[in-house]
């Protein structure tokens, strides 16, 4: 009995949103009393991606063809994330939200956003073949917007005694926010990063070519 209740909270606290691997690391954290659900502040880098016009596109399109359409999208953009160490927080229809160096274990900022970054590459090179095949298939193009912040956050259990999620909150996510907002002034899918972000770096910034924005 005590294996079923633990298995239906990691199943319902994290869903699919991490590899097989990184849900074990988890649980035997939860075991051993080194992962808190009531909420602890940690220091990550957090990465959201949004699709530019995307309810446009919609309204041009049936609901099962979206549906599908988003489907296709995100089954390239998790398997990413989970390889890189990263949680995914939240969707939200065309939207994601992840997060990375905290979970299984914590990491130094400087992987951690090492690991944010290489995802935001690997997810524009994966969204750029989609768009190859979408091309062929006469459907429009998922232009996408991706942002990275890092900073504090508030990470721990969100919800109710019935459903929990493990989620991130607080400034440094909304600040994320506003910077996905100003991707939408690109024509392309683009990757922008906070000066945060790049500092976090530090010298492995040398691994990516970045180009000031003023």
């Amino acid at each position: 009995v005590k294996q079923l209740r633990e298995s239906m909270i990691y199943r319902d606290l994290l869903g699919r949103a991490v590899s097989l691997p990184v849900r074990e690391q988890l649980r035997q954290a939860f075991q051993a009393g080194e992962l808190r659900l009531a909420g602890q502040n940690v220091m990550t880098t957090v990465l959201m991606s949004d699709i530019r016009n995307f309810t446009t596109l919609s309204e041009r399109a049936d609901s099962t063809t979206v549906l599908r359409w988003l489907n296709e999208y995100f089954s390239e953009l998790v398997p990413i994330i989970s390889s890189n160490q990263g949680v995914i927080s939240s969707f939200a229809g065309d939207s994601l939200v992840a997060f990375f160096g905290v979970l299984p274990k914590p990491l130094a900022l400087a992987e951690g956003t090492y690991r944010a970054c290489a995802a935001a590459m690997q997810m524009r090179i994966a969204i750029e073949r989609l768009n190859e095949r979408r091309q062929q298939r006469g459907d429009p193009p998922l232009l996408t917007g991706i942002a990275l912040h890092s900073g504090i956050v508030t990470a721990g259990g969100l919800g109710s005694a019935e459903r929990l999620q493990y989620t991130i909150i607080g400034d440094t996510v909304n600040a994320t926010s506003r910077l996905g907002e100003f991707t939408k002034t690109f024509h392309d899918n683009v990757i922008i990063v906070s000066q945060q972000t790049l500092d976090a770096l530090g010298p492995q910034g040398s691994n990516f070519c970045f180009e000031a924005l003023g």
